[in-house]
């Protein structure tokens, strides 16, 4: 897979394309099915398969709150490559690209760029500045064919991002798994905390939450991959505030069981298995240690796959 970051950096003699995007925010269900379809299709009509995704999140942009989104451009990125995509192209959603109209999109950019001969777009599908083009707009050239990807429903709830955004909010995370295909994850860098949980016999290994959708704050049970391993420990989400007052800023912690090492700066991913507990505030450090040990003892007992 190909990857161009650029957004005038594109092959103007690109040969034959199919082509779908947008945020592609979790990378769910629904999105699989979406890039399933265009790689067969691809393949059969011996198109390139391009995959157009928006950086940051459109929502992200126009609101200015980064802390939508399910999914870094990182993971994004490292999901994608899952797939037999021929190229990749991250677009940079700023100022200049938001003014595109939906015409000039279709006309520069999927005709003249990417020769494209096939769209596949989701149901709601909206681009272009105000968001005013769509598929009807789509369907009005004959130069490509556009397919739309049937609306998906699991258990009485359509596969969307927000939907997901809702489950991980509310903390059901099995919910959440059940329409992403696969455990909700973050993966980044592991980073300095305070050292406060060694000192009261749970160390933990911390990562930034920043620019990124919040779960429900709370104790998770949960499985960290690092070196190739695959280990189980409790996950906290918050901001400490039996340890601190002055802190706001929101922390993944994870007590990592029968792991004793020191792994900053390691890129690492944490699954999220279960829901335990909300975040709470104790009186006292011996309080807190009392509902760790009992948070771990419920998380022991925990299927964690």
């Amino acid at each position: 897979m190909k990857i161009i970051y650029n957004n005038d950096e594109i092959n103007i003699n690109f040969k034959n394309s199919a082509v779908c995007f947008g945020n592609f925010d979790g990378i769910h269900e629904g999105h699989h099915q979406l890039l399933i379809d265009l790689i067969k299709n691809s393949e059969k009509y011996n198109y390139l398969s391009v995959v157009m995704v928006f950086d940051p999140h459109t929502y992200s942009y126009f609101s200015n709150n980064h802390e939508h989104q399910i999914t870094t451009l990182d993971e994004k990125i490292n999901k994608l490559k899952k797939y037999k995509i021929d190229i990749l192209h991250v677009i940079k959603f700023n100022k200049d690209f938001a003014k595109i109209t939906a015409i000039s999109f279709i006309e520069k950019i999927l005709i003249k760029k990417y020769n494209t001969k096939k769209i596949f777009v989701g149901p709601r599908c909206k681009f272009g500045a105000m968001g005013l083009g769509n598929i009807d707009l789509l369907k009005k050239y004959s130069v490509f064919s556009t397919e739309v990807i049937t609306e998906y429903i699991k258990n009485d709830h359509i596969i969307s991002s927000s939907q997901i955004r809702k489950f991980l909010i509310d903390g059901d995370i099995e919910s959440a798994k059940m329409l992403l295909g696969c455990n909700y994850a973050v993966t980044g860098a592991v980073i300095h905390g305070k050292k406060i949980g060694r000192t009261i016999g749970y160390p933990t290994v911390n990562l930034k939450m920043t620019n990124r959708l919040k779960p429900k704050l709370g104790v998770y049970a949960g499985i960290i991959h690092y070196n190739n391993k695959k280990l189980h420990g409790a996950i906290s989400i918050g901001n400490r505030p039996t340890i601190t007052d002055d802190d706001h800023e929101i922390l993944l912690e994870m007590n990592i069981f029968d792991f004793n090492q020191e792994i900053y700066g390691a890129n690492v991913t944490i699954e999220f298995i279960k829901f335990i507990r909300e975040e709470l505030k104790f009186n006292n450090i011996d309080d807190l240690k009392i509902q760790i040990e009992q948070d771990i003892i419920k998380i022991k007992e925990t299927n964690l796959t």
